[in-house]
């Protein structure tokens, strides 16, 4: 197996980045992300709603384009091509988002100028990763500005959850890939980049928050199975 890994880690020319190990876990990370992509586009045209809260994808889409196609970056060719399907999948949640987002903006001022602040919101985080990249703050992955905008991501989701009435339209898969997703990633921070103490204060939020929102969705979903099973009782 190791040696397969080897050969893997020499094939995508990874070799003087990461461990055999390190690029597994990329791996992993990378398929469960894909895997929660597939299944917002799935339910945001067969439900009609839009998972992802509005910070969360101008700040993600703005990212993918940022790590996707500037090369002077210092990103290894094979993770941008990665970065790249993920912004391909992306443009087809921002579609869905633009077409159903409005949902998440608290006030109907708020969702007059809902196009407006998505161009803004995007531009912005497009022009904060470039820069904090260009500018050395970043790692090869872009994993510190990623995971900064992942603790916004993170407690987003949990407040579009406590907030909502039901739960129906939610995806208890991507609330587990989610969080396996990101923390595949967080567990090569942790390897790889262990002397930069900010970028693990954030990987940690990151976990505590994801196994939360997990958490409270499983026992929220349980409440609300128990309680149809109890109406279908006296019925």
């Amino acid at each position: 197996m190791y040696n397969f890994l080897n050969w893997l880690l020499h094939l995508l020319k990874l070799e003087a980045y990461f461990t055999p190990y390190e690029m597994l876990l990329l791996i992993f990370g990378f398929a469960f992300w894909m895997a929660v992509y597939v299944i917002v586009i799935k339910n945001s045209r067969t439900l009609g709603f839009m998972e992802i809260p509005f910070f969360v994808e101008c700040a993600d889409i703005a990212w993918e384009c940022c790590f996707s196609f500037n090369t002077d970056l210092g990103m290894p060719p094979i993770i941008r091509h990665g970065c790249q399907l993920w912004f391909a999948l992306d443009c087809i949640i921002f579609y869905y988002f633009i077409k159903l987002g409005k949902g998440d903006l608290l006030t109907p001022a708020l969702k007059r100028f809902f196009i407006p602040m998505a161009i803004f919101w995007v531009i912005f985080w497009y022009f904060f990763s470039y820069y904090f990249a260009k500018q050395g703050y970043d790692n090869v992955i872009g994993g510190v500005s990623a995971l900064l905008i992942n603790v916004g991501i993170s407690a987003t989701y949990i407040f579009q959850f406590v907030r909502m009435k039901s739960i129906a339209n939610l995806s208890y898969a991507v609330a587990w890939f989610k969080m396996l997703g990101t923390g595949a990633i967080i567990a090569v921070c942790f390897m790889k980049w262990y002397d930069n103490k900010l970028l693990l204060v954030m990987c940690c939020a990151v976990v505590i928050l994801d196994v939360l929102y997990v958490a409270i969705f499983t026992e929220r979903m349980l409440e609300e199975k128990a309680g149809k099973n109890l109406i279908n009782l006296y019925n």
